[in-house]
């Protein structure tokens, strides 16, 4: 049974994608610290607390001691506002990164999706992905 607007059906390569201007880190902190959000700056900031941990992913400038913390990582968003009713935009791209055997931390917000990876795999990145039909804003 072929389902409509399979994910080898949907026109992926019509998203374009943006690399964010700075490199990131990801910190993790223990779940009840209070993290010093105002003391962070820059243009991107994602955090998520669980009952296990909290983690912080920032610009890599960020002077923050943290139990653990890792980058530098580089990334990148889908351009545009991704409407909700999309199914498979972010599995499409950590799919093609997977095969090209690159790790990603992935985030999304309200708007879209963003993808970093770590800053030694940007070339093998941007190649595979331009292989597979994404193209970069420049």
């Amino acid at each position: 049974m072929q389902l409509e607007n399979s994910v080898s059906d949907f026109p992926y390569h019509r998203f374009s994608l943006v690399w964010l201007p700075n490199a990131f880190k990801i910190m993790r902190f223990p779940a009840n610290a209070d993290v010093p959000l105002d003391q962070l700056g820059g243009a991107n900031l994602f955090l998520a607390r669980t009952s296990d941990e909290v983690s912080v992913l920032c610009e890599a400038r960020q002077e923050l001691i943290s139990d653990s913390s890792h980058g530098p990582l580089r990334g990148f968003r889908v351009a545009g506002q991704l409407e909700f009713e999309l199914v498979g935009v972010l599995a499409e791209l950590t799919r093609v990164l997977a095969r090209a055997k690159i790790s990603v931390v992935t985030e999304s917000t309200f708007n879209t999706d963003y993808i970093f990876i770590e800053e030694s795999a940007v070339e093998s990145a941007i190649a595979a992905l331009q292989d597979a039909g994404f193209k970069f804003d420049t």
